[in-house]
């Protein structure tokens, strides 16, 4: 599944929008892995002070 996590970051209130995949494997219904790969170059940098 593909999906944009939203957010703002607190220190700063500069809002930010990473993309993201999950992925899940279904085996007999039940979820048996769940992986979340976040596109963390997207993030803002961290704020130096």
């Amino acid at each position: 599944m593909e999906l944009t996590s939203v957010g703002r970051v607190v220190a700063t209130g500069e809002p930010f929008e990473v993309p993201c995949v999950q992925v899940f494997r279904i085996r007999d219904g039940r979820i048996v892995l769940f992986r979340d790969y976040v596109g963390a170059g997207a993030l803002p940098a961290p704020d130096p002070a």
